[in-house]
């Protein structure tokens, strides 16, 4: 009988494969903590628990992604992919770096956190 678990690892024997995985896990995991930071401070030091302001930024966290997707789609298909890749990491690690200064210096408005998710998909952290 074939272990049916067997096949399903199998690809994680490729080294190149478990080095995307691990930066593809590392990379979501600071997405995630990124957005679960701002959705904080939205929601308790900007607005006192507004849910709708919160609401919108959660919105304006995805509306880059649908108004653009056709043009960083053919952009990704034209352009070495390899020069993209590092270039939109290094926008999102700069990016990533911006929220926190501004929060630690007291400038956080809530126009500068919707204009932190008003940035193209390239630096938004979703692959």
């Amino acid at each position: 009988m074939i272990n049916p678990a067997a096949g399903t690892f199998r690809s994680l024997k490729s080294f190149n494969f478990r080095l995307w995985t691990v930066g593809a896990l590392v990379s979501n995991i600071g997405t995630w903590m990124q957005r679960i930071a701002q959705d904080w401070l939205v929601l308790t030091q900007l607005t006192h628990h507004d849910a709708s302001a919160l609401g919108i930024v959660i919105g304006l966290q995805f509306a880059p992604l649908l108004l653009l997707l056709p043009w960083t789609g053919s952009a990704a298909d034209r352009l070495d992919q390899r020069k993209m890749l590092m270039a939109t990491q290094a926008a999102m690690g700069t990016r990533c770096r911006g929220l926190p200064n501004t929060d630690g210096q007291d400038w956080v408005r809530r126009q500068m956190t919707a204009e932190h998710d008003g940035l193209p998909p390239s630096t938004s952290g979703r692959h």
